[in-house]
């Protein structure tokens, strides 16, 4: 009797046992598979955040105003006229990766590179892309008729529709202009039929040729007035800027 007592404390011990066993595995799978469902939702709403925002900074005008105020502009170019080093951008106004470059990068170079007389930049534009490109390459030199063409580039950058949708209106370039302090209203919009912006324009273009220039954005250096090479850049991030300027500001001694 004492022996089946003893079989039969056994077996509800050994079933308690596996009941405590069977919980666990359901409750570490429960586990996985909440993870999962955690990890698939994050993934979900980071690709949205990405699509809806573009997955870039966008300068505001003020922003914009409060980087270029105080640093001297001459036509196309931006910076003190002695800086040691000039860094040329062949840039496409509808280009994306410009408008990353302009929005992210540029920032930075002006404030620790162009701003203390280090180098200084000269912008050139480019149409690869479409007429919106045309159209906003054609206002961006007019304003440089009045050194105000970073500020446009700039803004332009910051506003960035899809390409070639036809978005490149006067109003949607009026709309730029007003955000700029100090630009003549007047003298810009006539500018924008003026021969001098086409003439830049141009310019631009058979330099972008000169240069073997196949897609933007582009960059060329020169140091001390030298022949113009390629600035060594191997991504569109400030650190990676940093080391092509710092050694090119080395070699201009």
């Amino acid at each position: 009797m004492n022996a089946k007592r003893a079989r039969q404390r056994r077996a509800e011990e050994n079933a308690r046992l596996e009941a405590q066993v069977d919980q666990r595995l359901r409750r570490t799978r429960l586990i996985k598979l909440l993870g999962a469902a955690v990890i698939a939702l994050a993934a979900v709403v980071a690709v949205v955040i990405v699509t809806t925002s573009g997955g870039e900074k966008k300068l505001t005008p003020a922003q914009q105003t409060s980087l270029l105020a105080g640093v001297p502009q001459n036509g196309e170019v931006l910076g003190r006229e002695d800086a040691p080093v000039t860094v040329t951008e062949f840039a496409d106004l509808q280009c994306p990766f410009c408008a990353r470059y302009s929005n992210e990068v540029l920032p930075s170079i002006i404030r620790d590179y162009v701003r203390p007389g280090k180098i200084k930049l000269r912008q050139q534009l480019l149409t690869f892309i479409g007429d919106d490109s045309r159209e906003g390459a054609l206002a961006a030199y007019s304003a440089a008729q009045q050194n105000k063409m970073f500020d446009f580039t700039g803004a332009f950058f910051a506003k960035q529709q899809k390409e070639n949708s036809g978005y490149v209106t006067p109003g949607f370039i009026n709309a730029i202009a007003t955000d700029i302090p100090g630009l003549d209203q007047a003298k810009f919009g006539a500018d924008q039929s003026n021969p001098q912006a086409e003439r830049m324009l141009n310019e631009a273009t058979r330099n972008a040729d000169k240069a073997k220039v196949s897609g933007t954005p582009a960059f060329m250096v020169s140091v001390r007035g030298g022949a113009p090479v390629p600035l060594q850049v191997n991504d569109l991030t400030a650190s990676a800027f940093k080391r092509a300027l710092d050694s090119a500001i080395a070699d201009a001694g």
